[in-house]
């Protein structure tokens, strides 16, 4: 690590295209989330005098709990004891007295806790440091990995209910429809106001009805503000709303013009689209 640059820790566990890393975020503790750009909660700095890891919002410390004497990692003020102290060598955070940053049980799930534990040779304890300064931009063609959206890349949505129909527009409303090759079916992704737009009508993005109050899913012009943003999560195969992450597309029943909605995701449970 470089000593005052912000940069984010990423798990080397298998995480498909979506890259998760260190946050902090949440509270005090330390868990693995999805990444997100720009996110002061998610960025770290080595620093000089206190050897410490320091969080760019809180301005806090990385701490191994209760003075050492715990497992769980979390944000706490500096005092640059042992216990707050740590390096990165080999792929690995190590403390002042060897524990070593882990990802607990070794699955890479959103929301997984950061512990520090004895050094083994798993991959849970694997670490990719990233520079946020030299995190590119993506440009058209190119993913962008908070989104998991291509730039510019025209794409149709098509649901998982038996007929498979794709999402389709009636006016300016979101709908199910059988695939006819029309542009009202085609949606791409624009970098500039991270928005999902139609490829019929470019100036118009994904909306929730009555910027953000209703449910149905609608077209409307991009203002790019938080019920316009939508990203593809790759685990549960759904798109959901980027700032209210458990309100997910509902294709509602499999008949032709029916409404798409947002509703409550509960896994497993209800139908998707992807």
């Amino acid at each position: 690590m470089e000593i005052g640059r912000a940069f984010i820790l990423r798990t080397k566990l298998n995480t498909g295209l979506r890259w998760r890393v260190v946050d902090g975020c949440d509270g005090s503790n330390l868990t693995l989330k999805n990444y997100k750009t720009r996110s002061a909660c998610q960025e770290f700095y080595l620093d000089s005098r206190t050897r410490t890891i320091i969080q760019r919002r809180d301005k806090k410390s990385w701490d191994i709990e209760g003075q050492g004497k715990s497992m769980n990692l979390r944000l706490d003020k500096t005092n640059a004891r042992w216990f707050q102290q740590f390096k990165f060598k080999d792929g690995k955070v190590i403390g002042e007295r060897g524990h070593v940053v882990e990802v607990e049980g070794g699955k890479a799930r959103n929301g997984a806790n950061i512990i520090a534990w004895k050094s083994t040779s798993k991959t849970q304890q694997l670490w990719e440091v990233i520079y946020c300064d030299s995190i590119p931009i993506p440009k058209s063609g190119e993913l962008n990995q908070e989104y998991l959206l291509v730039v510019d890349k025209p794409f149709f949505l098509v649901s998982q209910l038996q007929t498979g129909r794709y999402l389709d527009l009636i006016g300016t409303n979101l709908v199910l429809k059988r695939r006819n090759g029309f542009d009202s079916q085609k949606f791409f992704f624009e970098q500039k106001t991270q928005t999902v737009k139609s490829v019929m009508q470019k100036d118009k993005s994904w909306g929730i009805q009555g910027n953000g109050s209703g449910k149905n899913m609608e077209i409307y012009t991009t203002s790019g503000q938080w019920f316009q943003h939508f990203m593809w999560d790759d685990d549960a195969q759904i798109i959901q709303n980027h700032q209210k992450l458990d309100q997910v597309f509902d294709a509602g029943s499999d008949s032709e013009g029916n409404n798409v909605s947002l509703t409550k995701y509960v896994y497993g449970t209800q139908p998707k689209t992807s």
